[in-house]
Order: C-alpha cells, then structure tokens, then sequence
C-alpha cells in the first residue's frame, strides 16, 4: 500500500493519538502519531503534536526534528516555530531559539506569549534592553501578564533603575497574588535595596504560599540577623537547610 493512500486512517490515528496524549499515555501517542505519519507524510499536525509529546518527556532533540518537519510541510504555521524554539531554548541553543520566536512573530505578531518566551532568551543571553523591549511588548499585547512585569522588573533593577523595578514588581504582585515568585523576586528587590522590614514580609508571604520555599527562609534569616534577632536567623536557617540539606539555597 501507498504510504500516502489512506489520509482518512492517518487522521483517525491522530485523533487517537490526541486522545492518548490527553489522558498521559505518552507512548501509545507517540505510536499513533508515528503511524500517521507513516500513512500520511504530509501530516503537519502529527509531527507537530508527536513534538509536543517528545517536549512533555523531555526528548528536546526529537521535538525539534518533528516541529521542524511540521515546519516544512507547513512554513506558515507559526506554532511550530514557538515550539521548536521552545526546545531549542531548553537545549541552550539561544540564537536558534531567538531566531524561530522572531519568524513565529513575523507570521503571528499579536501573540504576547512569543514575546514573551524570545525576551527570556535574550536575557538569558545577556541582551537586556532587548528583552525589555521583548517583555515591554508582551505587556502592550496582554497588560495582565503578570511573568512579563516580574522579568521586566527584575532587568530594570539589574540596569539600575530601581524606580521603574518596584514599579514593575508591585505590579506582578497585584496581578498575580497567588504566586510566590512575585512576592519572592520582590523581597529579593527589597533586601537588596536595603529595606529589610519589606523584604521579610515579602519572604513571609512566599513562605506563606509556598512552604518549602528553602530559599526566602534562608534570605529571611540572613536578614533577621542583619536586624539582630538571632533566635528567628537561627530558626529561619535550620528550615532552610532542612528544605535543602546541601546549601540551604532555592
């Protein structure tokens, strides 16, 4: 039989492979989506979806190769250029990762998440103002995206602008109230800035929301020292170690 003859059971293989990719029986998907691809080799959407599934168990290497066939079959499609920089930002190739977000913009550019994504490679990268411009972006597009104030703060306090920083992490706090990192980042501004009293609530809040956060009890403590209340420094650091035996470091 033709590889290519029966489209109508590479779909029905597909669909169960979506299936079995939804209920976490990763195996079985990747055995449909490849016998899909078997039957239909123009099948973007099961190399497009095996990929996603080789993401989820943390194959990046074959995630990549399966979105980049997505990609030749379909090269309009901008999903499969987010996703393969996805994984080639998870395999620390930042320069190919920067360069398939910024095609996935250049077809789609009024989805804040790739910018989002590219602003976290160039910072990683070192590029800071053009993260910023990346995070600013995201923001302009989805003014409740709460991970772009908190990174973008984070850089503003890192280029020294303090003002904008808090600016920014206070922001991230409001929007996203549930999440420790906010309150953790922001604590981290606050010690850093010298306002002790700020940071050891904004630990406490992470501790709050997160008890095993090893690293707000270990900043807490060495900022309970620097106020002289050794007793809570000593317990804060005890925690801390507990959490993380090796270093006591998130």
């Amino acid at each position: 039989m033709n590889r290519d003859s029966d489209p109508g059971q590479a779909d029905h293989l597909y669909d169960r492979g979506n299936l079995h990719w939804q209920s976490g029986d990763h195996q079985a998907a990747i055995e449909d989506y490849t016998q899909a691809v078997q039957i239909n080799s123009s099948h973007a959407d099961a190399f497009h979806n095996r990929g996603m599934v080789y993401e989820d168990i943390g194959d990046y290497r074959r995630a990549v190769a399966d979105f980049t066939s997505a990609i030749l079959i379909r090269p309009d499609h901008p999903g499969s250029f987010l996703n393969r920089g996805n994984n080639y930002d998870r395999l620390g190739e930042y320069d190919k990762a920067v360069a398939d977000f910024t095609e996935a913009i250049s077809i789609r550019p009024d989805h804040p998440g790739t910018y989002y994504n590219r602003g976290n490679a160039h910072r990683v990268m070192g590029e800071f103002q053009k993260a910023i411009d990346d995070y600013s972006q995201a923001i302009r597009l989805r003014p409740d995206h709460a991970s772009s104030f908190l990174n973008r703060g984070n850089l503003l306090d890192e280029l020294g602008d303090p003002v904008r920083a808090i600016e920014d992490l206070d922001e991230a706090v409001r929007l996203a109230p549930d999440d420790p990192n906010t309150y953790f980042n922001r604590g981290n501004f606050y010690g850093k800035s010298g306002d002790y009293e700020k940071a050891i609530d904004d630990f406490t809040s992470t501790i709050q929301l997160q008890p095993d956060h090893a690293g707000s009890y270990l900043r807490r403590s060495i900022l309970f020292g620097e106020l002289g209340e050794y007793d809570r420094s000593s317990a804060d650091r005890e925690q801390s170690l507990r959490l993380e035996p090796t270093d006591g470091c998130a």
